[in-house]
């Protein structure tokens, strides 16, 4: 037999969980920061990754593991991150650049044309 027990929990108890989630997202960001720095970009990617996990709604763990996709080569999987991060964040124009760069890299030229000028459309003077 099982037997379903339910906690209650208060609402504070929720924002301090994810106050702690956050805290230990940035610190693997800045550990993925110094590996990429030191080029162990397989250990960067996997430390981001966990950081994405912890708070999937920062962009700026995308657009760090979309850089070292890109310099590993995986440009196709650089593509998803910066598709993600317009998402997230459609009012980053940075993040015009990386995918329009990441399209290139893939020779989807027309493509990486078109998210240029969608970029340039939205913040002309970025």
């Amino acid at each position: 037999k099982y037997s379903l027990v339910l906690h209650w929990r208060e609402e504070r108890d929720f924002a301090s969980d994810q106050a702690h989630r956050e805290t230990e997202a940035e610190e693997l960001r800045r550990e993925g920061d110094l590996c990429f720095n030191s080029c162990n970009l397989t250990e960067a990617i996997e430390l981001y990754t966990r950081a994405i996990e912890l708070n999937p709604n920062e962009s700026q763990y995308l657009a760090n593991r979309s850089a070292a996709y890109s310099r590993l080569g995986l440009t196709d999987k650089a593509v998803k991150d910066t598709s993600s991060i317009l998402l997230i964040k459609p009012t980053c124009p940075r993040s015009y650049y990386q995918k329009g760069s990441a399209l290139s890299l893939l020779d989807r030229n027309e493509d990486a044309i078109s998210v240029f000028e969608e970029g340039l459309m939205k913040y002309p003077s970025d």
